[in-house]
């Protein structure tokens, strides 16, 4: 039996997982791909989009589960953060 993965990156998806054809995650994406309409928690889309796009399928049109927060939640996942360290590196 395959191990559940916690992060994307781990997962072997369809092809090359042995539970590939009944995998849930596979099977949603599936279902997901036939609509041109995608419901989604905007954590998720929020990685999605700093994944490349590579967890969700093509969509026309996004329905956001959480919008209030949307820019808090977007700011915190797509900014790119800096430390002391990064400003150590800049020329005087």
């Amino acid at each position: 039996m395959a191990r559940p993965v916690g992060h994307p990156q781990e997962c072997l998806h369809r092809v090359n997982c042995p539970q590939g054809q009944n995998c849930f995650a596979e099977l949603a994406k599936d279902r997901a791909a036939e609509s041109s309409i995608l419901i989604v928690n905007t954590h998720l889309y929020a990685s999605h989009l700093a994944s490349g796009s590579m967890l969700l399928p093509a969509h026309r049109f996004v329905v956001f589960d959480e919008a209030h927060e949307i820019v808090d939640i977007f700011a915190s996942l797509l900014v790119p953060r800096s430390t002391r360290r990064d400003f150590a590196r800049w020329p005087e």
